[in-house]
């Protein structure tokens, strides 16, 4: 049956082009992320200017989500997901010609937009095309095409780097990203049906609007899946990404070659979990699948804190990846499923906002924790953080389709 459901969903045109187009976006990451420290430092940016520069994408994105996801309620998923293709363009372009690392500010502001015009919006978009039983694979789909694209950016990205010049490679990004704004204009479907429970007319007041932003923010479903994305989105941008190398450097005694080759594990796994994910969220609901998802996150976290071999941090990184991976997948059908394609828009902003919060906030807290105890102090504490909200997940969120007991205003 589960399988069945993905081949229905593989044989649906609306679906796939919107997967190809996510997989361009997010190739688009995958260009600038693995080089971009090491292009402002040659520009002259310090150590403590990058960072700045690197929390300008997670600020930006946290202001823009919101707004974001009411625009494409009010004028559609199409036309906001175009615009975040040109977005990116231009954010590379940005980067691209500038020759002081002040003026790789508006790139950064660019790309943080970008982010949610197209990742945030994509999913929302998502959730308007599909219900029933094909969300879940569908959601995998969408998630494994993002993967794959932050997979496949370096690989274009990193040649063109080395034998020409960084900045090449980001104008050539430019040029792929007015490739998926033409890809989207071509196969982007313009309309999709409303919700069967969506009883909007179209003609709102922006009292209306306000009224209906409230009434979505207090929603708690909503509430309880952004405090866990929040808690998703510090583990991975605070420990993980910011802390598991020099952790891995200091217990495990191993080099920069050894951790960039564990991340790519990590990666592959990630990538692999998500559509078995999506297919499993049929079978144990979303809810319960982003409470599993949670749980294999903290686990391996706490484990990080325990362990110093590096074969044993590989295999904990993977499982964190594949509970990343999970969560990921399912969370964004969660928002999908208590939503109506009149509110999903804002309620998948509220939901960016969360994880921008914790992706902009959580680097900074736990290098306080780093300095006053220890790195491996990081990781217990974020761990255990993360198994405490898998179980409120789990406690809050009993395991069944929520949908179904959603208020219809909603």
């Amino acid at each position: 049956m589960a399988l069945r459901e993905f081949k229905r969903v593989l044989r649906r045109r609306d679906v796939v082009s919107l997967c190809v187009f996510i997989f361009i976006a997010d190739t688009l990451s995958g260009i600038v992320i693995p080089t971009f420290s090491i292009y402002a430092q040659g520009l002259g940016a310090s150590l403590v200017l990058i960072g700045f520069l690197s929390s300008t994408v997670g600020l930006t994105s946290l202001v823009t989500s919101v707004p974001s996801g009411m625009l494409s309620d009010r004028i559609g998923r199409r036309p906001v997901l175009l615009g975040g293709m040109l977005v990116w363009a231009a954010a590379l372009l940005t980067f691209a010609v500038v020759d002081h690392p002040y003026l790789l500010f508006p790139g950064r502001v660019l790309m943080g937009a970008a982010i949610i015009l197209t990742f945030g919006i994509g999913a929302a978009y998502m959730g308007d095309l599909t219900s029933g039983e094909e969300r879940g694979p569908a959601f995998g789909l969408y998630a494994t095409a993002m993967g794959l694209g932050f997979a496949v950016g370096p690989l274009i990205g990193g040649p063109i780097a080395d034998q020409f010049g960084i900045s090449v490679s980001y104008a050539v990004g430019a040029g792929i990203a007015m490739v998926g704004f033409l890809f989207g204009l071509r196969f982007l479907p313009h309309q999709v049906n409303s919700d069967p429970q969506d009883g909007s007319s179209g003609d709102e007041s922006p009292v209306d609007e306000r009224s209906r932003f409230l009434d979505v923010l207090k929603y708690p479903p909503l509430l309880i899946a952004s405090a866990a994305v929040f808690l998703q989105s510090t583990a991975f941008m605070g420990a993980i990404q910011n802390f598991f190398p020099l952790y891995g450097q200091d217990v495990a005694i191993i080099g920069a070659g050894f951790i960039a080759t564990m991340f790519s594990v990590r990666a592959f796994a990630s990538t692999g979990a998500r559509i078995p994910m999506g297919i499993l969220s049929n079978r144990v609901t979303t809810a319960g699948v982003m409470s599993f998802s949670l749980l294999l996150m903290g686990i391996a976290l706490i484990g990080i804190s325990l362990s110093t071999n590096a074969a044993v941090l590989t295999i904990l990184l993977a499982l964190e990846g594949i509970g990343f991976g999970g969560f990921v997948t399912t969370g964004q059908a969660f928002i999908a499923e208590i939503s109506t394609t009149r509110t999903r828009g804002t309620a998948m902003g509220i939901y960016r906002m969360a994880a921008a919060a914790g992706s902009a906030g959580g680097p900074v807290l736990l290098g306080v924790v780093a300095s006053q105890w220890s790195l491996s102090t990081v990781f217990l504490l974020t761990g255990t953080l993360v198994v405490a909200g898998a179980a409120g997940v789990a406690w809050t969120v009993p395991w069944r389709r929520v949908f179904a007991r959603r208020p219809q205003t909603w």
